[in-house]
């Protein structure tokens, strides 16, 4: 035989909100569960400011508003969301419809624990702080747990030019630590105070180590490596970080 409740007349239970917090949330992640944990942002998948993607969220999401300011919650904080490109059409088509989802909830950007950035061209800006950027939505995620940035190797050169009127190939060195530092905008990353894992990944090209002349994978890095090593000493933060540059197998 069905449970039977006092003041109710039907097989299931009526008097879920009065349970504690604790134990709805516990109800929530057991809804989620088998629920897709990952959401691609991007132009080629565009994002709904009110359901994210068709089949995304749980359906007890929609039952009332109540439901869904606290369901919502424990989704975004077991769900990764990995971003393409940030040109102008994936920030309008996939970003903004996703800063808009986030902000119908109280702790919605809060609540997000995992962010992964595939071929970023640049990270942030320290000129331009409130420029369109990863680090622009990163630094508004202050629960962030788990980080990953795939940039591309053209974001650690600086490129010269010679002589424009004889056609000189431009000379190519890496970026100092100085130019890292004024380029990239760290400085929110390094402040992030929940943050235990960094994971920065740059594939280089073989023809990149040949055309520019360097010796491995690893050098094209290492200033990198100290800034970022640097930055969370300065802010006293222990965590898991590594920047990593590989060959296409």
């Amino acid at each position: 035989m069905p449970p039977v409740y006092p003041r109710c007349h039907c097989d299931g239970f009526q008097f879920f909100l009065d349970l504690p917090r604790e134990l709805r949330d516990n109800v929530y992640r057991f809804l989620v569960a088998d629920l897709p944990s990952r959401v691609f942002v991007s132009s080629r998948m565009p994002l709904s400011a009110l359901v994210l993607q068709p089949d995304t969220l749980p359906s007890i999401s929609f039952v009332s508003k109540r439901l869904q300011s606290e369901s919502v919650l424990i989704y975004l904080q077991r769900t990764r969301f990995i971003f393409d490109d940030m040109f102008p059409r994936t920030v309008e088509h996939g970003v903004q419809p996703l800063e808009a989802f986030l902000h119908r909830f109280d702790r919605g950007f809060e609540s997000i624990r995992m962010l992964t950035f595939h071929n970023v061209s640049r990270f942030g800006s320290a000129r331009l702080p409130d420029d369109r950027s990863p680090a622009t939505f990163i630094t508004r995620c202050t629960g962030l747990r788990d980080l990953v940035i795939q940039f591309r190797f053209s974001y650690l050169l600086h490129f010269e030019v010679v002589d424009e009127e004889m056609d000189v190939e431009p000379r190519v060195r890496l970026l100092k630590k100085s130019e890292i530092r004024d380029r990239w905008g760290l400085d929110g990353l390094f402040e992030m105070e929940k943050l235990k894992s960094v994971r920065f990944k740059c594939a280089v090209a073989r023809w990149h180590m040949e055309d520019y002349k360097f010796e491995s994978a690893d050098e094209i890095v290492e200033n990198l490596s100290e800034v970022i090593k640097e930055g969370f000493e300065e802010h006293g933060r222990l965590l898991t970080w590594s920047v990593e540059a590989g060959l296409p197998s």
